[in-house]
């Protein structure tokens, strides 16, 4: 039957492998918790995403509203310019 280690492997070549494993598996464990990390904040983007696009949505509302009655108010602005240039005509041909 065969040795499962090498009889000419020295303690420190084991102790090298070990913590050549140890490193690998913490290195592995950081990156996991990174991933999660990153995963969490690009949650959170999406979610303040979602909100300025909902809050996008309503100011362009808004702003469809505001164009709205300036132009109405430009309407009435012109109407009455119409009615003070009849009014002075009218002084005028006096």
């Amino acid at each position: 039957m065969r040795p499962v280690l090498d009889p000419t492997m020295s303690i420190g070549n084991v102790l090298t492998i070990i913590a050549v494993l140890f490193a690998a598996a913490s290195t592995w464990y950081q990156l996991g918790e990174r991933v999660t990390v990153i995963e969490h904040a690009l949650a959170g983007q999406q979610a303040a995403i979602k909100r300025l696009d909902r809050d996008l949505s309503q100011t362009e509302d808004q702003s469809v509203g505001i164009r709205e009655r300036l132009r109405a108010i430009e309407v009435i602005q012109q109407r009455q310019n119409e009615t003070l240039l009849r009014i002075l005509r009218a002084v005028e041909a006096q």
